[in-house]
């Protein structure tokens, strides 16, 4: 039986980290901003304790090759190692780490909450020979009563529980070096709540069952319900037309690709809202279409359909996506630097009114945050375009 999950990712930063400014990176899902919101009811934020609270949607935006992707897969790599119990060395960590690993210990420091405590840990990571493990590792426990943003963030305010490099022999036995210690302080059952919406692959019977009668026709109009009758028999039941019986390649073969790729992350949003979790989905709009979004995060921000409290992290090049959400600290921007290097900042520290139109903003290039297409860039392909189109000596390409 599947349990609520009780494990939130809180904040983090990871240093000697490679393509990024100053060789480090930082995330929060804590607001920015102060919460006036009724949380007890619809909300994008959630109640972790006291006065502190978590944001249930975050978007990653920037234009074409900023570090959305980046920092969403750094969000990845923290929830894969600190909660999911992954290993350094499992290829998609691996693959992450291979990627930002600065040829010196990677240090991480991330916060989170589980079973009704707030922790710290510590962690340096280092690489030899081509696979990773942990050099030191640190968790500290929240030792205070009052829960605020400003006392999570006072180092005085911890204690010590574990280190790594001062466990027993025997306990060493037990421990990968691969393999974080925070494992012994969160809910087992939570390392299996963390989906990462990449795969493109066709859904399973059990998937199909679960979106037959509302989940498939809200993606396709024109179908009324689909029967499934065994694993290679189904009953398709379309506006206006006889039933069809069709094997599973039949029916694959029938449904387009928007609608295949809806109902296996439909799956995923459903397991997600129902126990708690993280839902990650890189380019939220090659999937769907607005209105599809709009609904998608409406799920998250009601409290009868988000009842334990689960995130949705997403990147979108459309910035109008973002005047959909409530807060302006669920938004995070990334730029390039100008010597290149990746910047990640959160638009509350630059917008502190909720009535101005994020879009708008954003397409001006707002306090010069890099997140529109320069101007001479543009003016240098259109001209590149005009005389390509126009060239009678190369009429082919």
């Amino acid at each position: 039986m599947i349990s609520i999950s009780d494990t939130r990712l809180m904040e983090f930063t990871i240093e000697n980290i490679r393509e990024y400014g100053n060789s480090s990176c930082s995330f929060s899902f804590i607001p920015f901003q102060k919460v006036y919101d009724d949380v007890d009811s619809d909300s994008s934020v959630s109640r972790i304790e006291g006065s502190l609270y978590d944001s249930k949607i975050i978007a990653i935006s920037g234009i074409n090759a900023s570090g959305k992707t980046s920092l969403l897969s750094l969000i990845e790599l923290i929830l894969g190692i600190y909660i999911c119990n992954q290993g350094l060395n499992d290829e998609r960590i691996h693959g992450v780490l291979d990627r930002f690993y600065d040829d010196k210990p990677m240090n991480i420091k991330a916060l989170y909450s589980s079973n009704g405590k707030i922790l710290r840990i510590d962690s340096s990571i280092e690489r030899s020979q081509g696979s990773y493990s942990f050099n030191e590792e640190i968790i500290y426990r929240y030792n205070k009563q009052l829960f605020t943003k400003k006392n999570i963030s006072n180092n005085s305010n911890y204690i010590e529980v574990m280190r790594r490099t001062r466990l027993s022999d025997e306990q060493r036995s037990f421990l990968e070096s691969d393999k974080s210690i925070s494992y012994v302080t969160i809910n087992k059952s939570d390392t299996s709540k963390i989906f990462s919406y990449q795969e493109k692959r066709y859904p399973d019977y059990r998937e199909i069952c679960l979106a037959s009668d509302v989940i498939i026709p809200y993606l396709d109009s024109s179908i009324e319900r689909i029967e499934a009758r065994k694993e290679n028999l189904y009953v398709v039941h379309r506006k206006g037309r006889s039933a069809e019986e069709l094997s599973y390649m039949e029916l694959i073969g029938s449904l387009s690709s928007g609608t295949l790729r809806g109902i296996v992350f439909f799956a995923k949003l459903l397991t997600v809202l129902k126990y708690g979790g993280y839902l990650l989905v890189d380019e939220i709009e090659d999937h769907f279409n607005k209105t599809i979004v709009v609904n998608i995060l409406e799920f998250f921000m009601r409290k009868r359909t988000n009842p334990n409290g689960a995130h949705i992290v997403f990147t979108t090049h459309y910035q109008e996506l973002l005047d959909i959400l409530p807060r302006n600290d669920s938004v995070y921007i990334t730029t390039r630097d100008s010597d290149g290097s990746l910047v990640v900042k959160n638009l509350a520290e630059f917008l502190k009114r909720r009535d101005v139109k994020r879009s708008d903003l954003l397409f001006s290039n707002f306090h010069d945050l890099g997140t529109a297409v320069e101007y001479r860039s543009e003016i240098s392909l259109m001209q590149k375009i005009e005389s390509l189109v126009n060239d009678k000596v190369n009429a082919a390409f």
